[in-house]
């Protein structure tokens, strides 16, 4: 990889030009135009780069450092996916719903559908706020 790096520098190398700095040549161009009572012209940034001329120059290399670097199966295009935690599984029997309530934080984990799912089975109240709802369960369970 660094050998590919090291050629695609010298495929890039630029030599040296001497080029008028944009901003003095704007300052200098508003500056004549207000002595002269007119209008300044637009200033031409020569510093800028030419990337396509560049990339023409060394396209080749780039591709055998992108290889070198990310191998050959590497596609720019395709985003990083992203992994979703997994969903915290709903017990479904009394057992379970006693082995997650003794666990910290385990209720808060479920959703407040799965909470009301558990309210509804065992006729408790199903309206609130989840906090509402995971220590409504908890009671439940702890009441066995």
């Amino acid at each position: 990889a660094v050998d590919a790096a090291r050629e695609v520098v010298r495929a890039l190398g630029v030599e040296y030009e001497p080029k008028p700095s944009p901003v003095l040549a704007h300052f200098y161009t508003a500056l004549e135009a207000a002595a002269l009572n007119e209008a300044p012209q637009a200033v031409v940034d020569a510093t800028l780069p030419d990337e396509e001329r560049a990339l023409k120059r060394a396209r080749e290399q780039v591709e055998r450092l992108r290889g070198a670097a990310y191998g050959d199966e590497y596609d720019p295009d395709a985003g990083a996916k992203k992994k979703r935690p997994p969903k915290a599984a709903v017990p479904e029997t009394d057992d379970e719903w006693r082995a997650l309530a003794s666990s910290a934080g385990a209720l808060d984990a479920l959703n407040a559908d799965a909470l009301k799912g558990y309210c509804e089975q065992h006729g408790l109240k199903k309206s609130g706020k989840k906090s509402d709802l995971v220590a409504r369960v908890a009671a439940h369970v702890a009441d066995g």
